[in-house]
């Protein structure tokens, strides 16, 4: 007996086993020509629950590697490695990969070799896996690969599609920072000097990333790796330069600590190993990221993949090339988890045992259960009340949700009393299946909120993007009511709010002018044929839908047009002119014909003038958006397309219904006020709106830009005046040599303004692109001053 029981402490005490590295290696093509050149794939597995280190080391690690031993005439370059996993053991972080993955490079064969050769190439691969010890792993892969006269056709097709899309895509490529770089301040480097690693991230315009520090445990870091050097000295990240954040109080959340425009972040290096060797050297960078909108939509996070590179200039022979890394040009969206790209089978749910909750259970915290296909749907058909929050840690709408409404005290109570199951599906990995699922309720993303009545699986009541308590405690008294319509009726009154701000673009300052000459028009026209002013009246009304609808597609792709700077300045240009106008300044005379065919035109409106005043009444008024209406836009970016679109549609019916009623019933145009000296009043009463109007845009220029933007703009309207004031000196018996001559010098001081405002004094187009705050901007410019001045 004591023999036994020795023998099993032995057993239990016995270490696991160690990790094992399986590679093997792939070649793009079946053959390869001379002079031609080919993908391989290194495929690296180690043993499951092991994690191994990706080239660029933090705090800890060692780096694995990949050596081609290849044949003379063959070389390999461009190592591509697939985006890694920023890891934690025992507080210490880490970038590395766990499971299977898939190195990239390129294999190039000289023009020499000759045909019918059979290339044999080997990758050895060295690495450290690690759980809660470390051990050396490593392995190797060897491959044959014909030499044709032509280039064989595609092999291991899906396999490198699968490799390509786990790259992370090229820096200046990646989502919603577009257009950023990164480079070494110096083309060469000696032992001892100084350079800077400078990143310079450029953020979509109405969008910002987090900063290194967001100020908000729950929110995702923007963090930027190196990869080190032997005999380079990086800086700690703490001595890296960074531009100040700009700080925003969000509800719910806290003060978030923001990057926005175009900004840079500065790593200083140096050699310092005398004996560092002379030649180029590379460097791997990542950059890390999670964008959101500036209406607080926030998308999943990035890593964005860069190569920086320099020349040692040391009297020490020179380095070893190695095999170059690259940034693969065909990198691809990372796939969801689940290694071969295929769709992890799904589980049983009915298998699954109903979860039993007690009141201790609720004391602190929702007990949430884990999320699987159908377990939901399976709670409601056994005869339980089902609430399911689909989620993501970078989500803020997510976390704002659960913070405010969902972790609260009366709600917990509330699912607890009627004993709700809560599930939470986690939707950080972006899981395919869960996506599917997600989809099936008419959603592209999270958050999205279920509630399953008690046998009624196939009926779950969706709740809005943004969750209140009542909304909360509504849709767990009555699931049923909110599956029946609820969520009809919250579409039905916000497309009632989307009327009523459509219907108070009517009366908004910027839109009244127009307002006044189209009414004048329907005066003008009230002696003609009834149908003519109908159908007058109809181009009018399709002016503004087309407008809402043109906005509304916009508004889909995330480029309102109200975000750019540019946009703002030539509205607020554009409505300036419009006032001076209306104060008399001056009036549009053409030369010759042109200006008859316009007197013919005003006398006899045609459908297509009628169409693009509607166009420009919409374009003025949207500018001044009225509550209702923003309410009910704000309400369509939570929502599917086709919701933003029949918002949109009622908003630009409730802005042409008085017209299409006018033109339905021309006789209540006698209505309208008689033309005489109180039309003179009204127009220059409304050239004051105008300018209101125009100072307000230009309050909205000073949030996006920063105060020189309002000074060079206000500079900019000085030549405006200047030159419309000359088109108001055109008489009418001047010669057409004389008009054309005042036109021309009228336009060339418009262009000298825009010239001295907006590039020799204010760089407008790098300006547009920053939209932090001017301490910001100071912060990140050489020498302390603004960098959109000169």
């Amino acid at each position: 007996m004591p023999t036994i029981l020795f023998s099993l402490i032995m057993l239990m005490a016995q270490p696991a086993p160690p990790p094992a590295l399986k590679a093997a290696l792939h070649a793009s093509h079946e053959s390869v020509a001379p002079g031609g050149s080919t993908d391989l794939a290194v495929e690296i597995e180690v043993t499951k629950g092991w994690h191994y280190y990706h080239p660029i080391l933090l705090d800890t690690g060692f780096p694995t590697t990949v050596r081609f031993v290849t044949p003379p005439g063959v070389t390999v370059r461009d190592l591509r490695w697939p985006t890694p996993e920023l890891g934690s053991l025992q507080g210490i972080e880490y970038l590395g990969y766990e499971g299977k993955i898939f190195v990239l490079a390129t294999l190039n064969v000289d023009k020499s070799i000759p045909v019918g050769t059979a290339l044999e190439i080997r990758a050895d691969v060295d690495g450290l896996a690690c759980i809660e010890n470390c051990i050396p792993v490593k392995g190797s892969a060897a491959l044959k690969l014909a030499v044709s006269q032509q280039a064989g056709g595609p092999a291991n097709s899906k396999l490198f599609e699968q490799a390509r899309g786990a790259l992370p895509p090229a820096l200046g490529r990646a989502p919603y920072i577009e257009g950023s770089s990164i480079a070494v301040s110096a083309e060469k480097l000696k032992i001892g000097e100084q350079a800077e690693i400078v990143a310079t991230i450029r953020v979509r315009p109405g969008h910002h990333i987090q900063d290194r520090d967001p100020g908000v445990d729950m929110l995702i870091p923007s963090r930027l790796f190196i990869e080190p050097v032997d005999g380079l000295k990086i800086e700690d990240p703490d001595k890296w330069i960074w531009p100040k954040p700009h700080v925003r109080d969000m509800p719910g959340i806290g003060k978030v600590r923001e990057q926005s425009g175009e900004f840079r972040i500065r790593v200083p290096i140096r050699i310092i190993d005398s004996e560092f060797k002379s030649g180029p050297v590379q460097m791997m960078v990542l950059f890390s990221y999670q964008c959101c909108t500036d209406a607080g939509q926030c998308y999943a996070p990035e890593t964005a993949q860069a190569v920086v590179s320099f020349f040692a200039d040391t009297p020490n022979p020179p380095r070893d090339p190695g095999v170059s890394i690259a940034v693969d040009s065909q990198a691809g969206p990372r796939p969801a988890p689940g290694g071969n790209g295929a769709s992890p089978p799904k589980p049983d749910a009915s298998a699954r045992a109903t979860p039993q909750l007690t009141p201790d259970d609720w004391r602190e915290n929702i007990p949430w259960q884990d999320w699987s296909p159908g377990w939901a749907e399976e709670l409601s058909r056994r005869g339980h009340r089902v609430y399911v929050d689909y989620t993501a840690t970078w989500c803020l709408t997510c976390q704002v949700n659960k913070k405010a409404v969902l972790e609260t005290e009366p709600i917990r109570r509330r699912m607890a009393e009627l004993g709700v199951i809560p599930i939470k599906a986690d939707f950080t990995n972006r899981s395919p299946v869960m996506f599917e699922e997600i989809k099936k309720h008419g959603h592209n993303t999270v958050p999205l909120n279920l509630v399953y009545a008690a046998g009624q699986p196939d009926r779950p009541g969706i709740l809005p993007a943004v969750l209140t308590q009542e909304t909360v405690r509504q849709a767990l008294d009555n699931p049923v009511a909110l599956a029946a319509g609820g969520g009809r009726k919250s579409l039905v009154w916000m497309l009632v709010f989307g009327f009523i701000g459509g219907l108070i673009l009517n009366v908004m300052p910027c839109v009244l002018p127009v307002i006044s000459i189209k009414i004048v028009s329907f005066v003008q026209q009230a002696g003609e044929d009834p149908r003519r002013v109908f159908r007058l009246g109809l181009a009018f009304c399709a002016g503004i839908m087309v407008w809402f609808w043109l906005f509304a597609a916009l508004s889909a792709t995330g480029n309102i047009p109200w975000q750019y700077p540019t946009v703002i300045i030539a509205l607020a240009s554009l409505i300036f002119v419009f006032a001076l106008n209306l104060f008399g300044v001056f009036e549009v005379t053409l030369p010759g014909g042109a200006a008859g065919a316009l007197d013919t035109l005003a006398t006899r409106e045609g459908y297509s003038g009628a169409f693009f005043k509607g166009l420009l009444a919409t374009l003025l008024g949207t500018a001044c958006t009225a509550p209702f209406l923003a309410t009910a836009l704000g309400y369509a970016l939570t929502q599917p397309w086709w919701v933003g679109l029949a918002l949109f549609t009622a908003a630009g019916v409730g802005m042409a219904s008085p017209y299409l009623l006018l033109c339905a019933q021309p006789a209540w145009l006698k209505y309208v006020p008689k033309p005489g000296m109180w039309m003179i009043t009204f127009k220059q009463g409304s050239a004051f709106l105008l300018l209101a109007t125009s100072v307000w845009l230009l309050y909205i220029l000073a949030a996006q830009l920063d105060g020189l933007a309002i000074v060079w703009t206000v500079a900019f309207w000085t030549f405006l005046a200047l030159a419309v004031w000359m088109l108001g000196k055109i008489k009418p018996n001047w010669s057409t040599g004389s008009r054309y001559g005042m036109w021309a010098a009228s336009t060339a001081v418009a262009v000298a303004g825009v010239y001295f405002c907006f590039v020799y004094m204010y760089d407008l187009n790098r300006a547009a692109s920053f939209s932090d705050t001017p301490a910001a901007q100071v912060a990140d410019s050489p020498g302390g001053r603004s960098v959109a001045s000169r």
